[in-house]
């Protein structure tokens, strides 16, 4: 009885090896890494959806999301500790733009709002008796 996991890949030689079962336990842990918003799937390169102890995986945010907002930065690190995932207080934000000010516009020049999302549109939005030429 018991799980029988086997592996090949390139630290093995590429040699069918057998995992040992004791390997497939994780004293502390695991840390599920699916709950973290923002990232793209599956979270980890494996792919990997946990890490045991003591293990560390970057994840990369989903597109329009940046690693705390940062337009230069889309990844970051998240580790596993004692049973407990840590992200160095880093999460995948949504850039957001302002709506250009636009004379004989209403306080939001944008359909959509005072903000709109990176990559999306602006529908103006004039005042009464004005229309975007």
């Amino acid at each position: 009885a018991g799980i029988f996991l086997e592996w090949e890949g390139p630290d093995t030689n590429y040699v069918m090896r057998l995992v040992p079962q004791d390997a497939l336990w994780h004293q502390r842990g695991p840390c599920e890494i699916t709950g973290i918003p923002h990232i793209t799937r599956p979270p980890c390169p494996g792919p990997r959806w946990a890490l045991g102890d003591g293990e560390t995986c970057p994840v990369t945010c989903d597109k329009g999301y940046f690693a705390d907002g940062q337009l230069e930065r889309t990844n970051f690190s998240v580790t596993c500790s004692a049973g407990v995932l840590s992200d160095g207080g880093s999460r995948c934000e949504e850039l957001l733009c302002p709506a250009p000010i636009v004379v004989n516009a209403s306080d939001a020049s944008c359909e959509e709002g005072p903000a709109f999302a990176s990559g999306s549109s602006c529908t103006p939005k004039c005042l009464p008796g004005f229309r975007a030429r």
